[in-house]
């Protein structure tokens, strides 16, 4: 079972910030996935553990830095594998988080991109 339909995708990078977010709409958005990563952590964000992944599921209290083990990727779905601690502050049963994906193939693309370039390891078929 899926947690969610996405059928936006947005990637990009802000002020050294790398973004990866999946949604169920454009607008009123009320299911998401953000991922965020740090391009050049520095010693304070390494420091505080603040050099991972974060993960934001839906709201900003379901949120972890780091725990993201892999994701397995097609055309049609998300699968990303937790850690316990992650899966626990993500108010999740259990892992993986799975996303159905119902966006452009150029958009799940370039979102399989993005979880790489932030250190996701990542199965696609």
């Amino acid at each position: 079972m899926h947690d969610f339909i996405a059928a936006v995708v947005h990637v990009g990078a802000d002020d050294g910030v790398l973004m990866a977010g999946l949604a169920d709409h454009a607008h009123d958005t009320r299911r998401y996935l953000l991922l965020q990563k740090a391009e050049h952590p520095d010693a304070q964000d390494i420091a505080l553990g603040h050099d991972g992944v974060h993960v934001c599921l839906h709201a900003q209290a379901r949120a972890a830095y780091g725990g993201i083990h892999a994701a397995q990727l097609s055309a049609d779905a998300l699968a990303l594998h937790l850690d316990a601690i992650t899966t626990d502050a993500l108010g999740l049963a259990a892992s993986p988080l799975r996303i159905a994906l119902a966006a452009p193939p150029e958009d799940v693309a370039a979102f399989a991109a993005m979880l790489r370039r932030m250190g996701i390891p990542v199965d696609a078929s």
